[in-house]
Parts: C-alpha cells; sequence; structure tokens
C-alpha cells in the first residue's frame, strides 16, 4: 500500500521532532508500504466493487469487493511486525 502522507492533528510538546516519534512513524509506514492485497500479489490492489452474479448470470443484491478480512489479516501481521521492532507500541 502507498503512504501519501502523514497528518499530525496535534502535536503537544514537540512530539513529532522527537526520535521516539521517529521510530513509531517508520515503523507504521513501513508496515502500510508492506501491505498486499490479494495475499501472494506485488501491489496493494482495491477492486471496484460490483454486483454478484446468480447462476443465471444475472446482478443479484450482493456485492464483491475487497474483503475486509483479508485486509484486516495482513495489516494485523505487518504491524505485529511493527511492534516487534518498537516494543513501547500498544
Amino acid at each position: 500500500m502507498k503512504v501519501i502522507r502523514t497528518l499530525v492533528i496535534l502535536d503537544r510538546g514537540k512530539t513529532i521532532d522527537s526520535a521516539e516519534w521517529e521510530k513509531i512513524h517508520t515503523a507504521y509506514t513501513d508496515a502500510i508500504r508492506a501491505m498486499l492485497h490479494t495475499p501472494g500479489s506485488k501491489r496493494f490492489t482495491i477492486r471496484r466493487k460490483s454486483r454478484k452474479l446468480n447462476k443465471l448470470g444475472k446482478p443479484t443484491s450482493h456485492w464483491n469487493r475487497n474483503g475486509f478480512t483479508g485486509i484486516k489479516r495482513e495489516s494485523t501481521l505487518w504491524l505485529g511486525h511493527a511492534r516487534q521492532r518498537c516494543p513501547h507500541i500498544s
């Protein structure tokens, strides 16, 4: 997945200037960049939402999407790696 920018909403005490912030930020952005979808691919692909077809090939009221479960599993895996690199991340 591509990280476009980091937006800091509130910075009390110059937190983003600290070495600790840099470690945590790097760990999280590395984890996000390492995420792939669908598993086994070389990039993160978001499919267009489309209607599922029934046996006759007619659209139904159900949708084909990326699937939250796979993306959640992938993010949990990589954020687990980030926590190993920075144990103070909760």
